[in-house]
């Protein structure tokens, strides 16, 4: 087994892309960008296959014990229709044949909910303990790949 890549630099704490995104967003409102957190992937045969698209969002320390519904609709809310940014992600992921996933987790990693964004057949939030997130976060596969959006 290979060892985790190691985090180099002194101030990995800090985003350091915050001044580009800040200038980027400034010159033009017809101009669209979307900070998709992470594309999970695996090598497979050699090749390099995404398996899922990732959207973080994190509970604060001072984060609620436990999450209402209205809570957890908020942050739907949120992806859907405020922002657009789930419009955005999910049509990348499905560019890409994988499904889009809103993670929420504790600051702790202690506890994680799942809310998937692009398959309707599995609404609803899912939620695991760290040990059970980190298992089917390094079991997944994927899905079957969908057809792509655009020729």
């Amino acid at each position: 087994m290979r060892k985790p890549k190691a985090i180099n630099r002194a101030d990995a704490h800090i985003d350091r892309t915050i001044d580009y995104r800040k200038w980027r967003r400034s010159l033009a409102q017809h101009m669209y960008g979307t900070d998709i957190d992470i594309v999970e992937w695996r090598v497979v045969d050699g090749e390099i296959k995404p398996i899922l698209v990732l959207e973080l969002t994190r509970l604060d320390e001072d984060g609620p014990k436990w999450l209402s519904p209205k809570y957890l609709d908020a942050i739907i809310h949120r992806f859907t229709k405020r922002d657009g940014q789930g419009k955005a992600i999910t049509t990348i992921a499905g560019l890409i044949g994988v499904d889009a996933i809103i993670v929420l987790f504790r600051q702790d990693l202690s506890e994680f909910w799942l809310y998937n964004l692009s398959n309707p057949t599995e609404q609803g939030w899912h939620h695991m303990l760290k040990a059970r997130y980190g298992h089917w976060l390094s079991t997944h596969k994927g899905r079957t790949p969908r057809a792509r959006l655009t020729q």
